[in-house]
């Protein structure tokens, strides 16, 4: 699976288990947007997990909506640590800054 595969509707609701309600929350809250060309793997797995929250672990909407964007926070900031490992990597591979 590439970053750059795309979801149908249909089988972004197979992912979730078909559940229409949850997709349609997450898209009340901007947490996800319906567009022709289908969703992202970001997107999708976004679902899947707020289907966890939802449904396994009984999490309600607003502390979906909290847990979701701390977990974005928190890749970005995991984005970010390993692009500044790579910088300083970069770095001493070339003797030193430079």
């Amino acid at each position: 699976m590439t970053g750059d595969e795309r979801f149908t509707l249909e089988r972004a609701l197979a992912v979730i288990e078909g559940d229409t309600e949850l997709l349609e929350q997450l898209v009340v809250l901007g947490l996800c947007e319906r567009r022709d060309e289908g969703f992202s793997v970001a997107e999708v797995e976004l679902m899947r997990v707020a289907r966890v929250l939802v449904r396994e672990l009984d999490v309600n909407w607003p502390g979906v909506e909290i847990i979701l964007h701390m977990r974005e926070e928190l890749m970005a900031t995991q984005r970010q640590m390993a692009e500044l490992v790579e910088l300083v990597r970069s770095r001493e591979r070339h003797g030193g800054p430079g």
